[in-house]
């Protein structure tokens, strides 16, 4: 007597609501290291322990909702943001919460119609420093958007599972053969065949519009030195082509050879960070936008 296939097991299991998005994501775990699914574990794993500030965040976890901040007296209160641009930028958040986190968001359903969400920490360093306000911010969003999360992420494990289904790889129980595996080699384990861009456009697109940058009419060079390091460490995790890539590193060149000279020439730094600016409006990625988010910052000092 045949074992069940798990794949066909999880297949069922994206159907019922009873099973939890965590116990999906678990299973699919099991499958997708038996078949060396590199990416897609990577995906999973992300989803199962939430994704840091640094990490790419999937589209379908950026939701729309609204920044407010706690006043000891009136209580919750909107975060007030002059800057539209940054204003409608900030209305739009990626939430990095594990899926056990947002499964527990969504129990409150029925008790509460929208849940508060924690923002980064560098982005409520910004708000602050931006204003007087020094107090809890939180990211206020309609629990559907929870729903909406957690809906796609068993969309993606269904047709992953549909697609596995149609190649022929079923597997015996927990064991996969041979040609099963080697057919599973040729299926596409990107999350992107299985959903869409997973990479918000919205990061990459109009960042650098949410301030203008000035001239530099005075600076402390200490500061140009540290915000300098950001970028070189941060740089070589931007996806940008070789000649990009070439580009950025002969401004940060240019910047180090100023800043090492007795008088630095004010102008040239300016002039190299706008440059800077204009090659990562160009590039995709969370990162791109969490270095042009700092650059926003930096002249807005």
């Amino acid at each position: 007597m045949s074992k069940e296939s798990i794949v066909i097991e999880l297949q069922s299991e994206t159907l019922s609501k009873d099973v939890s998005v965590s116990d999906l994501l678990r299973k699919a775990l099991v499958v997708a290291t038996k078949l060396d699914f590199e990416e897609f574990q990577k995906w999973i794993n992300g989803e199962l322990d939430g994704y840091g500030e640094k990490d790419e965040v999937p589209e379908y976890r950026f939701v729309n909702g609204s920044l407010i901040a706690w006043n000891p007296i009136s209580g919750w209160i909107p975060v007030v943001i002059k800057n539209e641009a940054w204003a409608k930028k900030l209305s739009t958040y990626p939430s990095g919460s594990s899926i056990a986190e947002l499964d527990n968001l969504l129990d409150r359903k029925g008790r509460e119609d929208e849940v508060h969400m924690n923002i980064s920490p560098s982005i409520r360093n910004m708000l602050c420093e931006d204003s007087v306000l020094n107090t809890q911010i939180v990211f206020s969003i309609d629990i559907a958007a929870v729903a909406g999360i957690l809906d796609a992420v068993r969309n993606i494990v269904l047709k992953w599972t549909l697609n596995l289904e149609k190649e022929g790889v079923l597997g015996e129980g927990l064991t996969f053969s041979k040609e099963e595996k080697e057919v599973a080699s040729r299926i596409p384990q990107n999350v992107n065949h299985f959903y869409g861009d997973v990479i918000n456009p919205q990061i990459q697109q109009g960042t650098g519009n949410l301030t203008q940058l000035s001239e530099i009419n005075s600076i402390d060079i200490e500061v140009v030195k540290e915000f300098l390091e950001f970028i070189k460490s941060e740089i070589s995790n931007v996806e940008f082509d070789n000649e990009r890539a070439k580009e950025v590193q002969a401004e940060i060149n240019t910047i180090d050879a100023q800043i090492v000279t007795p008088k630095p020439e004010l102008g040239i730094i300016t002039e190299s960070l706008k440059s800077i600016r204009t090659i990562l409006e160009g590039a995709s990625g969370t990162v791109a936008g969490q270095i042009l988010l700092k650059l926003a910052e930096f002249f807005s000092q």
